[in-house]
């Protein structure tokens, strides 16, 4: 846990230094803003994760379009971040628009997509909306089973299975 502030004040230094010699549109300020939401995730602090993570997806926007996997990715995060603030509507929402981006950007079965399809489930089982989090659910694994074979020993089939089990132990 000690690597978390560490790395935090590694960003926040890295971040004032960054904003006053880089342009807003620098690779590398963006990467800083992410990774900084990305931090304050991992700390619980999905308010000021928000802060950031939106800073960067309005500049990513303006230079790449919708249909970038970079903006699906902090669409995506923006959503964990509403997630984590219990905020489980707008983080469909988020989870919405990223699953839109990536089914058109990597098609419907990449694991990235089933990552998506999982974090909705998750998100209508918080509310208690099981049958359609069962449903979320479902589709990942169906998505993780045919792209992680049997032969691989890949945790994420696991993960899902086990949000099903709780579902149905309820």
């Amino acid at each position: 846990m000690g690597e978390i502030p560490e790395a935090l004040k590694s960003l926040d230094r890295a971040y004032q230094t960054q904003s006053e010699v880089l342009e807003e549109s620098h690779p590398a300020l963006i990467a800083t803003m992410k990774n900084l939401g990305c931090v304050h995730i991992s700390r619980g602090d999905g308010y000021r994760a928000l802060y950031y993570l939106r800073k960067a997806l309005k500049v990513e926007l303006a230079m790449k379009g919708m249909q970038s996997e970079d903006v699906a990715v902090t669409i995506y995060n923006i959503g964990l971040a509403h997630f984590q603030n219990d905020n489980y509507e707008r983080a469909i929402r988020r989870y919405e628009q990223s699953l839109d981006i990536r089914l058109n950007v990597l098609g419907e079965r990449h694991p990235m997509v089933a990552m998506v399809v999982k974090s909705m489930g998750q998100a209508y089982f918080a509310q208690n909306e099981n049958e359609r989090a069962l449903k979320y659910f479902q589709k990942a694994l169906e998505i993780e089973n045919g792209y992680f074979k049997e032969s691989e020993m890949h945790l994420q089939p696991a993960v899902t299975k086990f949000y099903m089990a709780k579902i149905l132990v309820k």
